[in-house]
């Protein structure tokens, strides 16, 4: 098989790289501080590039093959469940959670301990939406449930909220305090209710919009297309402030999208490829 075949493979195992080592920055561990946490969001939104050049490269290439929507999978169960996780169960265990008595001790009741057990829906969830996606052979021009992605960028993003240089993503405006913020999102009650929510639209059957656009039509993907350029715009803004007004955002595109899904023709059905 000529090299190029491989390429889509190989923007998935860099995907994979990337997942684990966030998992390595956000795990538990002595000298915990804001900037594990910041470095583990920044290489779960890397692996989001790569996860969307695969997809370009083997439609692009016409590298498709059964092997690579396995590995597609396995790879965005890693950064895209397995490490917005441990992210967040880093935060409530390490960071957030002390004892009313004593700062430098966890707390460890009942709430607090709900709070970090609900942590474990989101990689569950996103096994169970993957390997539905995989399974799934009908055509559609959208997602069914949330896509395990958008679930991880969003962790990702709230994870920025944490840097202590309290600056936007690509750093080119100062971002507002976030730290109130940032407390408040990981409340135990809020992020209970965060990973429910999660899980439940991964677990949907709900029609997403997907961003696998084939051309750049805006008749065919006017929602997209705003959408995207919304997203640059608060990302290059807010930071992680953007992760609240880009979940909403995404949910009302899908939501308005759906009429545009059910006026379009079934697809011929594509060779199995990267997912």
């Amino acid at each position: 098989m000529a090299i190029r075949k491989h390429i889509p493979n190989l923007l998935t195992l860099a995907n994979v790289a990337c997942g684990t080592a966030a998992v390595a920055f956000s795990f538990p561990h002595q000298g915990f501080s804001p900037t594990h946490i910041s470095l583990a969001a920044l290489l779960i939104l890397l692996a989001s590039v790569f996860d969307f050049l695969d997809g370009f490269a083997a439609r692009r290439l016409q590298a498709y093959s059964a092997q690579g929507q396995v590995l597609d999978s396995l790879a965005d169960l890693v950064s895209f469940g397995v490490a917005p996780g441990v992210l967040l169960f880093s935060l409530a265990s390490n960071y957030l959670y002390a004892s009313p008595t004593d700062s430098n001790q966890a707390d460890w009741s009942t709430a607090a301990w709900l709070a970090r057990l609900s942590c474990l829906l989101l990689p569950t969830a996103a096994a169970w939406r993957l390997s539905r996606f995989a399974a799934d052979t009908t055509p559609r021009p959208y997602f069914q449930g949330l896509p395990a992605p958008a679930a991880g960028l969003f962790v990702a993003l709230l994870g920025l909220l944490f840097n202590d240089a309290r600056m936007s993503l690509w750093f080119l405006f100062e971002a507002p305090n976030n730290t109130l913020l940032a407390y408040s999102l990981i409340h135990p009650a809020s992020l209970f209710l965060m990973n429910l929510i999660l899980a439940g639209l991964m677990l949907s059957t709900w029609p997403m919009l997907s961003f696998k656009m084939k051309n750049l039509s805006w008749r065919q993907h006017r929602y997209h297309l705003i959408f995207l350029g919304l997203a640059g715009g608060l990302l290059a803004w807010l930071g992680g402030l953007a992760a609240l007004p880009l979940g909403l955002g995404y949910l009302l595109c899908s939501l308005l999208a759906r009429k545009t899904y059910r006026m379009q023709p079934a697809t011929p059905p594509e060779p199995v490829q990267h997912g």
